[in-house]
């Protein structure tokens, strides 16, 4: 909890966590309102907001979580075209909301999100095992959408993809992230971006009924990704699945999917996609309720000490 004891407690329910969390947020909300922030690796009252909405979203509060997304894109825009195959690795980018900006003394090298996901640089992971989308999943982007045939290629040719010296050609590769160059992993790595606020609000409003606000968050999204693309006549369970398959291919490498299978209940399930059991660890399907959705706690002093903290299974 928030306060000091000579005895050694328990672990707290997750409704008090979640009680917890909520109240710091809120006052944080409200401490940095007015404050304007040097520059996107600050947090500001846009980002609490954010953190906010998808707290709020993992609770099931799905209008509260969609009205508090929306208020926090207020004030940002949407990328352009060509921002999209530039490496998203700047934080200068309008649609970010917030970012880490890595220089190359603070890297860490071999470490660094962009020596693991970047599609160009020179490490042993990204040479012999470049990143691919699953093939499910691109089957679904529409061929109107600007980012299908650029930050993924189904097809890649000697040439026609950006691989570091030596490395290898993946179907279903992918070009969104680069890092700074083959030999610098520096970058700035994407925390939270707009797009991910109007998801945000399209899945809670669809869950709350409110099916014409979820359409219209939709479109305003998909419009700027597919020039083509028409506001979804669909409704209920359909018009929830439609975004969250856009919520996969806009959020993809982003971080999010571990959890959005976490929050949902949802399985994961690899079995016959294009992944490769060295990739993977040989790991294809994974259950809801399944004990590796649950991370351990960390060994510390304090877990040593305390023999009321139970670890997680």
């Amino acid at each position: 909890m928030t306060y000091e004891s000579p005895e050694a407690k328990a672990r707290n329910s997750v409704e008090e966590v979640y009680h917890l969390v909520n109240n710091d947020l809120d006052e944080a909300i409200g401490l940095l309102d007015g404050y304007s922030r040097i520059n996107k690796s600050h947090i500001d009252k846009s980002v609490a907001q954010g953190i906010k909405a998808r707290v709020l979203l993992t609770q099931q509060y799905w209008e509260e979580a969609a009205d508090m997304a929306m208020e926090a894109a207020t004030n940002y825009s949407f990328m352009s075209t060509n921002d999209h195959f530039t490496g998203y690795n700047d934080y200068t980018n309008p649609e970010w909301m917030w970012g880490s900006k890595v220089v190359n003394d603070q890297s860490q090298t071999y470490g660094s999100f962009f020596a693991y996901m970047g599609a160009n640089y020179f490490s042993r992971g990204v040479k012999g095992a470049p990143r691919v989308i699953n093939i499910l999943l691109y089957n679904q982007i529409s061929n109107n959408d600007i980012r299908k045939t650029k930050l993924w290629v189904a097809s890649p040719q000697p040439g026609t993809v950006i691989i570091p010296d030596g490395g290898v050609t993946f179907p279903y590769m992918h070009q969104k992230f680069m890092g700074e160059s083959e030999t610098s992993s520096a970058g700035s790595i994407p925390y939270m971006r707009v797009a991910e606020m109007y998801l945000i609000a399209a899945e809670g409003y669809a869950k709350a009924n409110k099916t014409e606000e979820a359409r219209d968050a939709l479109y305003d999204l998909m419009r700027t990704r597919n020039p083509l693309y028409l506001k979804s006549s669909l409704s209920g369970t359909a018009l929830v699945n439609e975004i969250l398959v856009a919520r996969r291919v806009e959020l993809w490498g982003e971080g999010v999917r571990f959890i959005d299978l976490k929050r949902l209940d949802q399985k994961l399930n690899r079995t016959g996609t294009n992944c490769v059991s060295s990739v993977t660890g040989a790991v294809y399907e994974v259950e809801p309720g399944d004990s590796r959705w649950q991370w351990k706690i960390p060994k510390t002093s304090e877990t040593d000490a305390n023999p009321n903290i139970i670890q997680n299974p």
